[in-house]
């Protein structure tokens, strides 16, 4: 299982005057309608809050993440303050910095296991979504994951199996990490609506909300997976060779 982020955790929880403040949601899709043979995976992360991908679904542009990280089912897709989140040590001033608009860093987490399994069940619900919407999902990850056009490794993440990649996305108070996942969920079509997210809880709660009005829908039907070890000492993909002298796996 993935350590927590207590330290380097994004900035989510601003203060009670911050609450009031609510992001325009950049997505406008309704949950699908249609049968959902698919699912996504919210996880909670203290104060943050991830969504994941499993590996068959990665777009073309992102198939070298399955590469880097041989065994690996499904990654975990998160956003943050770049300053901040992939600093070391970062300091009280890189806080207060991080609460106006600034450049966004994505962090991405290979697991060798589902979420479901690899984190404890409070931390992680379970969305249906259609084919078509997974795909969006994977299509609006893609576009995440780029700055002017590119993709940029930046560096190492917090724990084994995870790296930092560059975004255009402007982080900000009203616009925080949980805001991002509640984007992606909206995106994918799961019914969980992204306005006003800012907070971790908040999120959590909608979609438990959605799961719950869902529960007695189709039943979901199982994907054939590929067979993996779920060794339960090693919850992250196993580091590998660094392919540059810059970032080491």
């Amino acid at each position: 299982m993935s350590p927590p982020l207590p330290r380097r955790a994004v900035l989510a929880g601003c203060g009670a005057g911050l609450a009031a403040c609510s992001a325009t949601s950049r997505v406008a899709h309704e949950a699908d309608a249609g049968a959902r043979e698919r699912a996504v995976h919210l996880v909670a992360r203290g104060w943050h809050t991830d969504i994941d991908l499993p590996t068959g679904r990665l777009p073309q542009s992102l198939l070298a993440l399955a590469g880097d990280f041989p065994g690996a089912t499904h990654f975990l897709f998160g956003f943050g303050e770049r300053a901040y989140w992939t600093r070391p040590e970062p300091t009280s001033m890189d806080a207060f910095a991080a609460l106006v608009p600034g450049p966004g860093v994505v962090l991405v987490t290979a697991l060798r296991v589902p979420p479901d399994v690899a984190f404890a069940p409070g931390d992680v619900v379970s969305l249906p979504v259609t084919e078509e919407g997974q795909g969006r999902l994977a299509a609006h990850l893609a576009a995440e994951l780029r700055e002017e056009g590119e993709i940029h490794r930046l560096a190492d993440g917090p724990y084994p199996g995870s790296r930092f990649y560059a975004t255009s996305r402007r982080y900000s108070a009203a616009y925080t990490c949980n805001t991002w996942t509640a984007d992606a969920l909206q995106v994918a079509g799961t019914g969980v609506m992204a306005t006003g997210v800012l907070f971790a809880g908040q999120l959590m709660e909608r979609a438990r909300a959605v799961a719950r009005r869902t529960a007695s829908a189709e039943p979901l039907a199982q994907p054939e997976q590929k067979s993996y070890n779920p060794d339960a000492e090693a919850r992250t993909a196993p580091a590998v060779r660094p392919r540059s002298g810059k970032v080491k796996w």
